[in-house]
């Protein structure tokens, strides 16, 4: 391989190490761990990126007999990741799965320093959004209203005994307060479940760039091998185990 192509391969391992770290964050995440769901966000909208990158560069060299694009090649920079998918020649988005790119690509662009930008209110578009967690929460929201709530199953004897020792405060992820018990058991048992769907969503956005991978692969082969670091996005799995899946990162 030429050095190009040397990089390649390994902006592929970085690609691959980051979208399976996104999803092992994004599936641990819970109202207790809060900065999981910031780190999940940080590392899916790198990855997905840097994956559709990929994927006009693949493009590109199947229509110019191998050659590799330069900074000129206007369609590959930048972090906008609603437009890097309409370039990369990928089918529109609906629902859910677009709701979710959409979030991504404004945390991208706008939303990844929220908190600062607003603790030193910052002008601009930055603190023109929700708080990322009070976003998150209306995908949450989405999730809940097609496939459903969980209760918590000893709701009342957990609220029971939290009133025999006193008062406590939580704030939820739209950062309002939570004193009363059985609201906190609600929103804490229902993230495991959330957090599921959550996860087969976005492996089901990862799904469709790996196939346009081996989509491209099969109109002409060049180094690297790319379907090979993401061959694990496929119809294998059923929506049920990627739901309950909570170790990402060992996926070889």
């Amino acid at each position: 391989m030429n050095e190009k192509e040397v990089r390649m391969l390994e902006e592929c391992e970085l690609t691959s190490a980051l979208l399976k770290s996104g999803l092992h964050s994004l599936r641990r995440a819970e109202i207790g761990d809060k900065g999981s769901y910031y780190r999940a966000f940080f590392e899916l909208s790198i990855a997905i990126e840097r994956l559709l990158k990929i994927i006009i560069i693949m493009k590109y060299r199947r229509e110019n007999a191998g050659e590799f694009p330069t900074i000129t090649t206007k369609n590959i920079v930048g972090h906008k990741l609603i437009e890097l998918w309409s370039k990369a020649g990928l089918k529109e988005l609906t629902g859910i799965h677009r709701e979710i790119l959409v979030f991504l690509d404004e945390f991208a662009r706008y939303t990844r320093y929220y908190n600062l930008d607003y603790i030193m209110e910052k002008p601009g578009q930055n603190t023109n959004h929700e708080s990322v967690l009070a976003e998150w929460k209306k995908i949450q929201e989405l999730i809940g209203t097609k496939h459903g709530k969980k209760k918590y199953v000893h709701r009342k004897e957990m609220i029971d005994m939290f009133a025999q020792t006193g008062i406590f405060l939580h704030y939820g992820m739209d950062g309002e307060e939570i004193t009363q018990v059985g609201l906190l058991l609600d929103e804490a048992a229902n993230m495991d479940y959330l957090q599921g769907y959550s996860v087969l969503y976005v492996f089901e956005i990862i799904k469709i760039m790996y196939k346009k991978v081996c989509e491209l692969e099969r109109q002409g082969y060049y180094m690297p091998v790319v379907s090979e670091f993401f061959s694990y996005y496929t119809d294998y799995w059923t929506n049920y185990e990627i739901r309950r899946k909570k170790d990402w990162l060992s996926i070889r």
